[in-house]
């Protein structure tokens, strides 16, 4: 994603004047949205999900959207586009914005941040998830409607809010126009049951929810948008009986009385955080299915009726960072240690809510994006630790285990620059050939510790020593590469890269991961049972020998079980994204372990 150069400017206003004019065509695609994430390269795995597409327009069956843990959000900030355009560029495709944030001037912004990438080719629409809400007005549009009577005043409630046709119609085309785009993937009521529930009353309420869905079908037929939902504040989170409880259900049978199976209603948007955690911890919503009544979440009750969820609010606008309660809990919490500041674990806490799609984050100023983005992003050179490591391992080993390896220190930093920059720069060589890139990592990063081993001078059985940990690392990054490519097979279809998953299916290619175990435990077994590092045992006494080879192969098959059971894991989950992410990061824990048992077995 460029970031440097941008559009927005303002400093040479007619450079891109001819590139591209009028509304930017289209809408998120299954296959557009999994070129966004596959050119995401310093996503963490887990940062995007897939959310099945239940609706017509699709290109392929069972087709799915992919999408960015984390969101934009425009409620907060400044009502400028330079917030706005650095958040797009940073990696997230999900654009959340409303008729009425900022006094109407979030969609100008948008807009602007959107004309800015599609100039410069930072991204396609049908890369980017755009949603907007219609219901409370932006400066001067009901007063319009109002006079010209295209609404009357019974339509609005308190002044401020409508679910009349007119109104949906005429903020949605002022919505489109400020965005400069012919389509929204999303259009959401906005909080219908917490303006007007509790001052019409149930029946009024649901012939106006009505009435507003069969304009949104009346939409989507003519392109002005592909789905609907509604982003709520509170009534997706109170108890039954509370005067602003919706019932989902309701609400989706009310949709398919409207617009068929084939409805548009697929979408609800509601806070999600550590202070409003109801959506996934109270089961105020009641669902009857095949004649069966129970009390779930809202979570659940979304799950069992397709819908997608987003979470809006994940810092209530700051207001959990002045909780010292919830500061102190969520700083002292040992799985979100490795992350900077309360904030950013905030985040981090509300997209790992199961069930979300997407975190929406509001960032008042450029620098909140740098923080919150680097909750998605891996580390540009992570491979430069481990390689480090992986040659001084192979020094170490080749040189007797001594420490002669320092006697050739220019060589061993040489090699390990040269591991370094290899492991960065194989991505846009050779990205897009069977299994190329997958041996070619494995090659490269394996190769870390013999050349450690040359750079410090082995030969002979010094250098014969480091084979068998070379190898072991070999297979266990080939099997990690694999696997994450049965994560990324959607993408890599869609992108035209060939990869196992993609050319044999996943199945099979879980079945290749297990016979590169099988070779690891192999190679570890014969270290283990014949290997001389444990030959000082039997100097030391010779009946110790025996127990300590018999520990080094229980502590390798213990070692090797565990990426094994993942990857069975992997196939009863029907390979869902997020069983093969916890197999992938799970990996290097045993691949890290297994290299450095062989290290000292041989």
């Amino acid at each position: 994603m460029r970031k440097s150069c941008k559009a927005s400017c303002k400093v040479l206003p007619s450079c891109f004047a001819s590139i591209a004019s009028g509304p930017w065509g289209g809408h998120a695609t299954p296959a557009g949205t999994a070129r966004f994430a596959l050119g995401a390269d310093e996503a963490a795995a887990g940062h995007f999900r897939e959310h099945a597409v239940r609706y017509t327009g699709v290109h392929a069956s069972n087709a799915s959207l992919t999408l960015s843990s984390l969101g934009i959000g425009t409620y907060l900030g400044a009502g400028d586009d330079a917030t706005d355009e650095a958040s797009i560029a940073s990696g997230w495709n999900v654009i959340d914005t409303a008729a009425n944030y900022r006094g109407g001037r979030a969609e100008t912004a948008v807009g602007r941040a959107l004309h800015a990438l599609r100039l410069l080719g930072d991204a396609e629409r049908d890369q980017l998830f755009i949603s907007t809400k219609a219901g409370y007005s932006p400066d001067g549009l009901m007063e319009r409607l109002l006079q010209e009577g295209e609404v009357l005043p019974t339509d609005v409630v308190n002044d401020v809010h409508s679910m009349h046709p007119s109104y949906l119609l005429a903020s949605l085309d002022r919505s489109l126009a400020e965005m400069g785009v012919t389509t929204v993937d999303l259009l959401y009521l906005h909080n219908p049951a917490e303006s007007q529930l509790a001052q019409v009353g149930q029946q009024a309420f649901m012939q106006r929810l009505r009435a507003g869905f069969e304009f949104c079908e009346q939409a989507r037929a003519v392109g002005k948008m592909r789905a609907y939902g509604i982003a709520s504040w509170s009534c997706f989170r109170v108890p039954p009986g509370h005067r602003q409880h919706l019932s989902l259900q309701s609400v989706v049978e009310l949709a398919e009385e409207v617009g068929g199976k084939d409805h548009g209603f697929r979408y609800i948007q509601l806070p999600v955080s550590a202070g409003m955690p109801e959506a996934w911890s109270k089961p105020w919503q009641e669902l009857v299915q095949d004649g069966v009544r129970t009390r779930v979440t809202l979570m659940k009750a979304a799950e069992k009726l397709g819908l997608g969820v987003f979470g809006s609010g994940p810092l209530m606008e700051a207001e959990l960072l002045r909780k010292p309660d919830v500061t102190q809990a969520v700083d002292g919490m040992p799985q979100l240690q490795h992350i900077q500041d309360t904030a950013p674990r905030l985040l981090q806490l509300a997209r790992s809510t199961p069930g979300l799609l997407t975190s929406l984050v509001g960032h008042k100023t450029p620098k909140n994006v740098d923080q919150n983005c680097n909750l998605a992003q891996l580390f540009r050179g992570w491979n430069a630790l481990p390689s480090l490591m992986l040659v001084l391992l192979g020094a170490w080993t080749g040189a007797g285990k001594t420490v002669l390896a320092l006697q050739h220190l220019t060589g061993v930093r040489l090699t390990i620059a040269a591991s370094a920059a290899a492991t960065v720069l194989y991505t846009p060589l050779i990205k897009r050939h069977l299994l190329a890139k997958n041996l070619v990592v494995a090659a490269t990063i394996a190769a870390a510790p013999l050349a450690g081993a040359l750079a410090a001078g082995a030969a002979g059985a010094g250098l014969r020593a480091v084979l068998a940990p070379t190898a072991f690392l070999f297979l266990g990054i080939l099997h990690r590469e694999i696997m994450m490519d049965i994560q990324d097979r959607r993408g890599d279809g869609a992108s035209g890269v060939r990869t196992l998953p993609v050319v044999l299916g996943p199945r099979a290619t879980v079945g290749a991961c297990f016979a590169l175990l099988a070779a690891s435990l192999a190679l570890t077994a014969h270290a283990a049972l014949h290997g001389s590092g444990l030959a000082w045992a039997w100097a030391a006494r010779p009946g110790l020998e025996a127990p300590l080879r018999a520990a080094a192969l229980a502590l390798a098959s213990w070692n090797l079980l565990q990426p094994a059971t993942a990857a069975l894991r992997v196939l009863r989950a029907g390979f869902a994204r997020e069983a093969v992410a916890a197999a992938v990061s799970h990996s290097m824990a045993s691949i890290s372990l297994g290299t450095l048992l062989l290290a000292l077995l041989v």
